[in-house]
């Protein structure tokens, strides 16, 4: 039996390039918050979170991503092994096309941006009418969440 002719419905989220804009960026917030021209793509996870079981194991779910996945440390790594890779190609690049390009400032750019997004995430969550509304997350969760 094939596994996705099942008959269960499957969402994909795409084009989430926006979500290391920059530290205080809302991304969360564009895929959450219906818009006129939005509307319908936030009604699932909308409608979803109003269900107590589905919410919990989405709020463990941030608690693990959070943690595990977009950890300061594990960010930080991630992005200099890119650089590893990448830099010299940027390098050659730029020697051949005699391009300007700032990558060191990008560079730059994304470790200051895995250093203050879980912060801002968590104030987010705290003082965001939207999302406290949504989300109605404890202290306790929040702590957890957000590794305070």
């Amino acid at each position: 039996k094939t596994p996705y002719l099942d008959n269960k419905w499957r969402w994909i989220l795409y084009d989430v390039d926006m979500g290391f804009n920059g530290v205080r960026s809302d991304g969360f917030l564009l895929f959450l918050k219906p818009t006129t021209q939005r509307l319908w793509q936030t009604d699932l996870i909308r409608g979803l979170l109003k269900n107590a079981e589905f919410r919990d194991l989405f709020v463990q779910r941030l608690e693990y991503q959070m943690k595990n996945v977009w950890n300061k440390d594990r960010v930080h790594a991630a992005i200099d092994r890119f650089v590893e890779v990448i830099g010299p190609e940027v390098a050659r690049n730029n020697a051949r096309w005699k391009n300007r390009n700032k990558w060191e400032d990008k560079i730059d750019g994304l470790h200051r941006i895995a250093d203050g997004r879980q912060e801002f995430l968590r104030e987010q969550f705290e003082k965001n009418p939207f999302l406290k509304n949504l989300f109605h997350l404890t202290p306790e969760e929040l702590d957890r969440c957000f590794g305070y």
